[in-house]
């Protein structure tokens, strides 16, 4: 019976398909020649890449709305402009995400892509192959929205509208020319069923997709095939890299995703990008990116194997604010593109529209120094300042100021505006530049009583992207008393004077408190607090009081600035209030810093952690009997410092559907951040979870995963247990 209700639904995909394909539209004239290209070749044709991010793959999970389709995330529609600004911006290659979620109708087993949906989708397609983009398309939040649920049954719903909408997809681009190539999932993220693996599974989807787009005509015979690892993690390289070599096809891609160390990438106090991350004074981002690619490279690249960093970036440049120190950003930038092309990887730069300006008729770079730097690292290497991009001035006399310079390669040309032997020297044999007291005296005093930037200096080199260096007047920063609640967090006047926040830490009495405090020293900036140079505003945020460690008290909060003086300021919570009260600012030990700190990073998340530390992976799952009708199967995926991510399965164990349930259990761990389900509360050791807008109803035996990274005070923590329905309708 099983086959037969197979060999029909085979029979109406293949019709389905067929007319979809005649609806779809015609495919445009091929613009590069990619045909008898081996998999390393072709991703060398592809050069550096960018992704067309939050605008196909945008959506809006509160179904009772209708769907906005590609402007569902806030970006304008695409158009043809934009593609051609990516391509005269030095791009080779464009990632064009893709979510199906609401975009298809199911009836008797049938999945059936909405044909106006990929009509348009195709348009943009055809706008970057006319351009002569190598172009990526693949199925992408669909991932964890409802592919991460599979249970591993082949004749589950989730593995079936798989292959049904990769049949579909196939087919409609059968006929394209072989720029563009099919990428299987994004960022695939599953669980242990029983004794089948994540891996399994993910071995499963990518065989299935494979053979779905293999057996589909047209050139699909021999156009590229992009497979992910697990969760896209570089350190899951091997196991893609064994299955890839199995199908003894020279037209398979690899691909990973790269963010760097959490804790530089987000900004949890790590800020420079050769400083220390774990306090062993011997690993530091660049360590990191250069431990990655190497372990990519001798996983595909050396074998022939071609791979793609579909996704890379750091976690705070998405911010409406700066997150990341800018000069240690640039420097992450310049070096990972210049591992990637000596390793021959092409990178693809994850931009959902916080890179290039979609609204901005030139599509210009929302940051263009970082946009500069991007666009020169695809073909070279750049120079900077081997300390920090900024120089805090204190006090009223004077000496010369030493900027050691990191040429990589490159001769040193000028400061613009400046002259030579007057305003500056330069000593070519210790690569220094050296600014004389007399200007540095002239610029500051110009400042007046003000406090702030004095001097932008424009650093020219013989090759790549100018370098800016800064000189800031400043002086110790003024706290005034302010009062503000738990649920919105409190808002401190500051009077900056030209200082800027380097990292913060708070404590109640001698214990560490907040995200993440429990295994890590810093508070992330931008999700715990957060610096408004422009209005004199440090903004403690709700996330921060919310948190079980910060309970009724004085907290003392605790900060270091860049120029090295270091501030504390004492918060009082008690019932939902908080009330802050000013303190005094420890000076920076000279009067004339010149910076040269050591210079100063995933979890894989989307709604998913994009990056993830260096962790040893628990790969059996634990089953938790449940108190009524659910049960709870739990999976360690990644354990690092008294950290765990992990993973939740819950099964609907009755007869009868559950309407809107809410689920609860006792953790010892507290749950930092949660994905694929919303968090109702966690309190005293009990965690209460509810399904999210796309998941809200639970069948009969079905099931639903969701993933969470939690902290806790010892180096492991126990599963689970008291699973409880606490409600359903």
């Amino acid at each position: 019976m099983k086959r037969k209700l197979k060999q029909r639904c085979a029979v109406l995909v293949a019709v389905a398909t067929m007319i979809a394909s005649l609806q779809w539209g015609r495919m445009p004239a091929q613009a590069v020649t990619a045909d008898g290209l081996t998999s390393q070749q072709y991703v060398e044709a592809m050069g550096q890449g960018w992704n067309l991010g939050n605008s196909f793959d945008g959506f809006d999970s509160d179904t009772s709305k209708p769907d906005l389709g590609e402007t569902a995330w806030g970006n304008p529609k695409v158009t043809k402009e934009l593609i051609r600004a990516v391509k005269q911006k030095g791009y080779d290659s464009i990632r064009i995400p893709l979510t199906l979620y609401r975009r298809y109708t199911e009836s008797n087993g049938v999945c059936t892509v909405d044909s106006a949906w990929i009509a348009r989708y195709k348009e943009v397609v055809d706008y970057a192959v006319a351009e002569g983009l190598y172009v990526m398309i693949n199925i992408h939040h669909d991932s964890w929205i409802w592919l991460s649920s599979w249970d591993g049954n082949k004749s589950s719903v989730q593995y079936v509208r798989f292959t049904q909408i990769w049949d579909q997809l196939a087919k409609a681009f059968k006929d394209y020319p072989l720029q563009v190539s099919f990428e299987t999932i994004n960022e695939p993220n599953f669980t242990d069923s029983g004794s089948i693996t994540a891996q399994n599974k993910l071995d499963m989807i990518n065989q299935a997709a494979y053979n779905i787009i293999r057996a589909s005509g047209g050139l699909n015979a021999k156009r590229m095939i992009v497979l992910p690892s697990l969760n896209t993690n570089h350190e899951k390289s091997a196991p893609l890299a064994d299955f890839i070599t199995k199908l003894n096809d020279p037209n398979v891609i690899a691909t990973v995703h790269y963010y760097s160390e959490w804790v530089f990438s987000a900004n949890l106090g790590k800020t420079g990008f050769d400083e220390d991350l774990w306090g062993n004074g011997d690993y530091t981002p660049r360590d990191a990116v250069n431990k990655a690619l190497d372990t990519v490279y001798n996983a595909f690249t050396a074998k022939g194997i071609g791979v793609v960093i579909g996704e890379f970036g750091l976690l705070g440049y998405d911010s409406a604010f700066e997150c990341n120190q800018p000069g240690e950003e640039l420097k992450y930038y310049e070096y990972m593109n210049h591992v990637a092309r000596q390793k021959k990887i092409c990178l693809m730069f994850w931009d959902n529209g916080s890179g290039i300006n979609r609204n901005d008729s030139q599509y210009s770079w929302r940051k263009p120094v970082v946009g500069k730097m991007l666009e020169a690292s695809m073909t070279g290497r750049s120079s900077y300042a081997t300390g920090l991009d900024t120089i805090y001035l204190n006090g009223s006399s004077f000496t010369d100021i030493n900027i050691p310079l990191t040429l990589n390669g490159n001769t040193f040309v000028g400061v613009t505006g400046l002259t030579n032997g007057t305003d500056y020297t330069y000593n070519q044999s210790s690569a220094t530049l050296t600014l004389k007291s007399s200007y540095v005296k002239k610029v500051y005093d110009a400042m007046g009583s003000n406090y702030g930037t004095v001097a932008e200096l424009v650093l020219k080199f013989s090759s790549g992207a100018d370098w800016h260096q800064y000189l800031v007047k400043f002086k110790a920063p003024v706290f005034q008393n302010a009062s503000g609640t738990v649920s919105n967090g409190i808002n401190i006047p500051v009077q900056f004077n030209g200082s800027k926040l380097r990292r913060s830490t708070a404590y109640i009495g001698s214990n560490r408190v907040g995200p993440n405090q429990s295994w890590w020293m810093y508070l992330q900036y931008g999700s715990n607090y957060q610096a408004n140079y422009t209005d004199n505003i440090l903004t403690i945020k709700s996330d921060f009081f919310k948190d079980g460690s910060v309970y009724d008290g004085n907290i003392s909060f605790e900060m270091e600035f860049y120029d090295g003086q270091k501030a504390k300021y004492n918060l009082n919570k008690s019932n939902g209030t908080i009330t802050g009260t000013a303190t005094g600012v420890t000076p920076t030990p000279t009067p004339t810093v010149t910076p040269t700190p050591t210079p100063t990073v995933t979890p894989t998340v989307t709604p998913t952690p994009s990056v993830t530390p260096s962790v040893t992976p628990t790969v059996t799952p634990t089953p938790i009997p449940g108190t009524g009708p659910v049960s709870l199967k739990y999976e360690v995926t990644n354990t690092w410092d008294k950290h765990t991510q992990a993973s939740i399965t819950l099964t609907n164990t009755s007869s009868k559907a559950l309407k809107n349930y809410v689920v609860s259990f006792t953790y010892t761990g507290y749950i930092d951040q949660i994905w694929a389900a919303d968090l109702v509360s966690q309190t005293s050791g009990t965690i209460t979870v509810k399904g999210p807008a796309w998941a809200m109803n639970l069948e009969p035996g079905q099931s639903m995963t969701f993933g969470f990274i939690a902290s806790h005070d010892t180096q492991t923590v126990a599963p689970p247990a008291n699973v409880t329905l606490v409600s359903s309708n």
